[in-house]
């Protein structure tokens, strides 16, 4: 397993808090850098639109422990990590294929 050597903290100027998107962003480029590869949250509706499921669908499915888990991204926003959105529909197209 690749040990991840994180930057050191990113100075703040004085800022007594940090916006749940500013944070994300920080976390992004910072992961991104350390990895090597981006890391691309999808919101719902593309979750949607790429996999062509319902809402309910999703719903069901990640509840059932058969879809990607979520990635809490504010107090009441959350999306999914494209490439496991990517990698959980080629794991579907090939087990329906002979």
């Amino acid at each position: 397993m690749q040990s991840i050597r994180l930057p050191q903290p990113i100075p703040l100027d004085g800022a007594r808090h940090v916006s749940a998107h500013m944070l994300s962003m920080i976390m992004e480029e910072t992961t991104s850098a350390a990895i090597g590869t981006p890391k691309v949250i999808l919101r719902l509706p593309k979750v949607m639109k790429r996999t062509g499921l319902a809402r309910s669908t999703i719903y069901k499915l990640i509840d059932s422990k058969d879809f990607p888990a979520q990635v809490k991204l504010t107090r009441h926003a959350v999306g999914w990590y494209e490439s496991e959105i990517e990698a959980w529909m080629g794991q579907r197209s090939s087990q329906g294929r002979p």
